[in-house]
């Protein structure tokens, strides 16, 4: 059920266009699709950015992230809403009413924070194509990665503090994913995800089930090896 439940989540992005296919920069009509305002033009414009250059691929990922999570309660064909004329902060107030009980305070912050810059900054895009600069980079708050840094598992924050690097690296995007009720699971998957790999990371976490007890499966007597 696990498995399923994670491929499920990861086909769902993959839908959205939340997790990169390649397939976007495939396509021959990118200049006169990004001159449209429709929603999904808007999440499309990231995927865009990241795969010329034009921004860092993790920052992009993240504001392409946010877009797809918030406009996503606008319903069914949020990909056609218009994004010229949509009220941000009125959408923000149902994003946060609907999923606070799937995010913590600061992912629903930091999702409020990016799709407010990612909005703005491509209205900015469609202004004046040839002289736009991506002008949504940003970094935690201190507080914010002293309060992530103590949440994580000790192995990994005693990594953390003898390396003094981010344990999300190049070309990895983090997608936090409400397991159960009061369980939150992260996800750190490569920001070009394929259909291949959502496949058999489906398969790999099958084989992470534990039994009815709470106890890993039995695989055998060691003796017997």
């Amino acid at each position: 059920m696990l498995g399923a439940t994670i491929a499920e989540f990861l086909q769902c992005r993959l839908a959205t266009g939340c997790i990169d296919t390649g397939a976007s920069a495939k396509t021959g009509c990118r200049a006169e699709a990004l001159m449209e305002t429709n929603a999904k033009s808007l999440v499309d414009h990231w995927t865009w950015a990241a795969n010329k250059g034009v921004m860092n691929p993790n920052t992009a990922a993240g504001l392409r992230a946010a877009c797809t999570q918030i406009l996503a309660v606008v319903g069914e064909g949020w990909e056609d809403t218009d994004v010229a004329t949509l009220d941000v902060e009125n959408l923000l107030i149902r994003f946060q009413n609907l999923r606070k009980k799937d995010f913590g305070p600061q992912t629903l912050s930091a999702y409020k924070r990016r799709f407010r810059n990612a909005v703005a900054s491509y209205l900015k895009y469609l202004q004046d194509p040839g002289a736009w600069k991506p002008d949504t980079h940003e970094k935690p708050a201190a507080s914010q990665r002293k309060e992530r840094s103590l949440k994580r598992p000790s192995t990994t924050t005693a990594v953390s503090a003898g390396t003094g690097a981010n344990t999300v690296g190049p070309g990895e995007v983090e997608y936090p994913f409400p397991l159960r009720p009061g369980v939150m699971a992260r996800l750190i998957l490569p920001s070009n995800l394929t259909q291949q790999d959502v496949n058999r990371l489906a398969a790999f976490m099958a084989m992470l089930v534990v039994g009815v007890d709470g106890q890993q499966p039995a695989r055998g007597n060691s003796d017997e090896q």
